[in-house]
C-alpha cells in the first residue's frame, strides 16, 4: 500500500524514481508520471470513519492497566493507535456529552446539561442552524449510518443520518423471557434511602444476539460487509453499545470470568467521606435526580456486574473490528473508540455518573488513523469531547463550521508527546461546572459559587477539598474566571 497522507514521507516506489540512471531517464519520466498518478489517487481517496462508543464506560479496562478487567479486544485496538490518557467528556451524563460530540459545542452554548424532556428532541429541530458532525459527512457524499446509541435524543432524527438502526438499543424483544442464573432480573437499591437502583441478570444464553449489544454488533458486522461492496463510497459508521450502562445484564459466561474475584475490597469509603461530608452532601442535595452513595453491601455485586458487562461489550467491539479487517476496509478507516463518560462503582462511596470526580469525567479513548498514528502510542495531552468534531473534519479534509468550539488535535495524533491544552471543561446535569488544568480542578455550584478545589498532582484521589484555604483564593478566582469566559453572561454567585 502506498501511503502518502499528509505528514508522511512517500514510500520507496514513488521516491526511488529520482535515482534512475541517465540511460533510462526518458522511461523514468513516463514511469514517474504513472506512479505519481497512482499515489495521487491513493492520497485523494477519503478516509472512512468507524466511531465506536460504549455507555458509562470508565478507565477500568486493561489498556489503562486495570489488573482485573478482561478486555483483550480493547487491548488490541488501543495497541493499533493512540491511547488518550487524559480525554475528558464535555458533560458527565449521556445526552449532553453526546450533544457536545455531535455539535462540537459546549453545554454552556447549547444549553443541553442533562436528561430533561426538552433535550430529547431531534438535534435538527433544537438546533436548526447547526451542521452536526454526521450531517457534515452526509453533506460531503458520505453514507452516514447510526447503529445503536451515538446520538441520544431517544428518537431517530432522519436529517442526521442516512440510516439509523436503534431498535436493538436495549434488549431483544423477548428479553424478559430469557433464563437467568439468578432466576430473574434482580433489582437492588444502592441504598435504602436512595431512589437510585441497578439490577443485574446472568443471562443463560449462548446466542449473544438475544441481548441488545450482541444484536447491534451483528447488525454492524452485516453493515460493514455491505459497505465493502461499494469501496468508492466513503462511510461514517457510528456503533453505540449500551453496556456497561445499567441494567447490568450480560451472558453468564462473562459473569463467570469474575467468579473467583474478591470484589469486597474493604475500602474505607465511609470514613474517607466524613471529613468532607458537609460539602459533598450539599452537592448531592442540589437536585432531585442525583446518583447515590453506595452501600458496602451493594458494592461487591455491582462491581462484578459492571466488569462482566465491560467484558461483554469488549467482545462485541472485537466482532466489529474483525469484520472491518475481513472486509479489507481497515487500511483506509479511521477508528474512534470512547466511553461517553465515566462511572463510579464504589469510588468516593458513590455509584453512578453526573459528578465531577476523575473516574466520571475522564474517559477511555483511542484513535487509529492509518498513515498518521503510531501503533502502541499514548499521549498525556488533555483533550475534550468538543475537540472530536474538528479533528475528524480535518483528517477527512472537510471544513468544520465556524460554530464548532473545539480544537482539532490532529497535531497531537502525529506527535503525542507534545504539550497541548492547558485546561479542559465540563458540566453535570445539575448545572455544576468544572475546569481542570494539569494540576488543579475547580468545581462550581449551579449558581457559580466555588465549591471544591483539588490538587490533582498531590491528591489524585481527590480526598482533600482546598476551596476554603486562604492561600488558594487567587487561584480559585483565576480558575473561576476561565469558566465564566464560556458564558455570554457569567453566572452571579
Amino acid at each position: 500500500m502506498y501511503n502518502v497522507r499528509e505528514g508522511m514521507a512517500m514510500l520507496e516506489p514513488c521516491s526511488c524514481l529520482v535515482a534512475l540512471s541517465g540511460r533510462v531517464v526518458r522511461w523514468g519520466a513516463v514511469a514517474a508520471l504513472l506512479l505519481l498518478g497512482v499515489c495521487a489517487q491513493a492520497q485523494e481517496k477519503p478516509y472512512n470513519v468507524l466511531f465506536l462508543m460504549s455507555d458509562d464506560l470508565n478507565t477500568n479496562i486493561s489498556p489503562y492497566g486495570d489488573p482485573i478487567a478482561k478486555t483483550p479486544n480493547m487491548d488490541k485496538l488501543f495497541d493499533q493507535g493512540v491511547r488518550f490518557d487524559r480525554a475528558y467528556c464535555s458533560a458527565t451524563t449521556c445526552i449532553p456529552s453526546r450533544t457536545a460530540i455531535l455539535t462540537g459545542q459546549r453545554p454552556q452554548t447549547t444549553g443541553v446539561y442533562g436528561p430533561k424532556p426538552e433535550e430529547n428532541i431531534f438535534y435538527t429541530k433544537r438546533f436548526p442552524d447547526l451542521v452536526t458532525l454526521p450531517m457534515l459527512f452526509k453533506d460531503n457524499g458520505y453514507r452516514v449510518i447510526q447503529i445503536g446509541k451515538i446520538s441520544d435524543t431517544r428518537n431517530d432524527d432522519p436529517a442526521m443520518w442516512s440510516e439509523s438502526y436503534k431498535k436493538n438499543l436495549r434488549f431483544h424483544e423477548n428479553y424478559n423471557e430469557l433464563p437467568t442464573k439468578n432466576g430473574a432480573e434482580i433489582q437492588k437499591r444502592v441504598d435504602e434511602n436512595s431512589w437510585f437502583y441497578a439490577y443485574w441478570a446472568e443471562v443463560e444464553v449462548d446466542n449473544e444476539e438475544l441481548l441488545g449489544d450482541g444484536a447491534m454488533a451483528n447488525e454492524a458486522c452485516e453493515m460493514i460487509k455491505e459497505l465493502a461492496k461499494s469501496p468508492d463510497k466513503p462511510f461514517f459508521l457510528g456503533v453505540g453499545f449500551k453496556s456497561p450502562h445499567v441494567d447490568f445484564s450480560a451472558p453468564q459466561a462473562y459473569y463467570d470470568l469474575y467468579r473467583d474475584v474478591d470484589f469486597d475490597f474493604k475500602h474505607d469509603y465511609d470514613n474517607k467521606i466524613k471529613p468532607r461530608q458537609d460539602w459533598y452532601i450539599g452537592y448531592e442535595n442540589l437536585f432531585d435526580n442525583t446518583d447515590a452513595f453506595i452501600s458496602s453491601e451493594f458494592r461487591p455485586g455491582a462491581l462484578r456486574a459492571y466488569y462482566a458487562c465491560t467484558s461483554f461489550v469488549d467482545a462485541q467491539v472485537g466482532k466489529v473490528l474483525q469484520a472491518l479487517e475481513e472486509a479489507g476496509l481497515a487500511e483506509n478507516t479511521i477508528i474512534v473508540f470512547a466511553g461517553d463518560h465515566g462511572f463510579l462503582v464504589g469510588g468516593h462511596a458513590h455509584f453512578g455518573k453526573s459528578s465531577f470526580f476523575e473516574p466520571v469525567w475522564r474517559t477511555p479513548m483511542a484513535m487509529v488513523v492509518p498513515g498518521v498514528t503510531q501503533p502502541g502510542s499514548s499521549t498525556e495531552g488533555m483533550i475534550e469531547f468538543v475537540d472530536i468534531y474538528p479533528t475528524l473534519a480535518e483528517l477527512c479534509d472537510l471544513k468544520a463550521p465556524d460554530s464548532v468550539e473545539g480544537r482539532s488535535f490532529v497535531p497531537l495524533l502525529k506527535q503525542p508527546d507534545q504539550a497541548w491544552k492547558d485546561a479542559v471543561f465540563s458540566v453535570n446535569n445539575a448545572g455544576m461546572e468544572f475546569v481542570r488544568t494539569d494540576r488543579w480542578k475547580l468545581v462550581l455550584t449551579p449558581k457559580g459559587k466555588p465549591m471544591a478545589l483539588f490538587d490533582e498532582l498531590n491528591d489524585p484521589d481527590e480526598e482533600t477539598n482546598l476551596v476554603n484555604d486562604p492561600q488558594y483564593k487567587a487561584l480559585v478566582a483565576s480558575l473561576k474566571a476561565r469558566i465564566d469566559e464560556l458564558h455570554p453572561e457569567p453566572k452571579k454567585s
